[in-house]
């Protein structure tokens, strides 16, 4: 059973390692071994065999999970930021619409103080969500690297055209009218500031 093979991790995947250099491609097999791995605390084990898996698999949005994986490992297991971040960009360059993986790699380069590195992600996913014709995804991932520029990279102007750019594909995005109005009245903009108080309110 799965409960014994597990009691016998090691074994278990010393035998699939010897059948592995007979089939050296057998997908299943690898994905045997993740477990096994994981119940023995084994990460670089599960990082390698994560790496062939997704080597051996030709859709970019499974590999791409397969990195976001193994950049939760790095990070979430093994405290490696750099290599978690590396994983991450992989991800995200396999599938630019993978929100989870531009999060955790916006958070792995804030925490490297690589900040500004996010932005050509951030370019590129709303490229895509368009491309997609998700407005309503292109404005959310506007918003969010609004809050980028503001928050970590300072930079007041480039964050409100990306808050604009939020609203012009949604409308409805409340909190980024109520960014917009901070910025606008920080910048002494009152008249500004005001009209998207009352569009918050109407």
């Amino acid at each position: 059973t799965y409960w014994d093979l597990l009691k016998n991790a090691k074994d278990a995947l010393a035998c699939y390692r010897e059948a592995l250099r007979v089939a050296p491609q057998d997908h299943a097999l690898m994905h045997r071994m993740l477990p096994l791995h994981y119940h023995l605390a084994d990460w670089q084990g599960l990082l390698a065999t994560l790496k062939s898996i997704a080597t051996l698999d030709d859709v970019p949005a499974r590999r791409a999970r397969y990195f976001f994986t193994m950049g939760q490992v790095h990070h979430l297991e093994l405290s490696q930021l750099k290599p978690a971040a590396e994983a991450f960009a992989e991800a995200v360059r396999l599938d630019a619409g993978y929100t989870a993986a531009l999060s955790s790699l916006e958070t792995m380069l804030v925490a490297l103080g690589r900040s500004g590195e996010v932005v050509a992600h951030y370019r590129r996913a709303v490229e895509h969500a368009l491309k997609q014709g998700n407005k309503l995804a292109a404005a959310e991932l506007c918003q969010q690297l609004g809050l980028l520029y503001f928050e970590q990279l300072g930079d007041g102007d480039a964050a409100a055209l990306a808050f604009r750019r939020a609203l012009a594909f949604n409308p409805d995005l409340v909190e980024t009218r109520g960014w917009l109005a901070e910025l606008a009245a920080e910048a002494g903009k009152f008249n500004e500031a005001l009209q998207h108080y009352r569009a918050i309110l109407d």
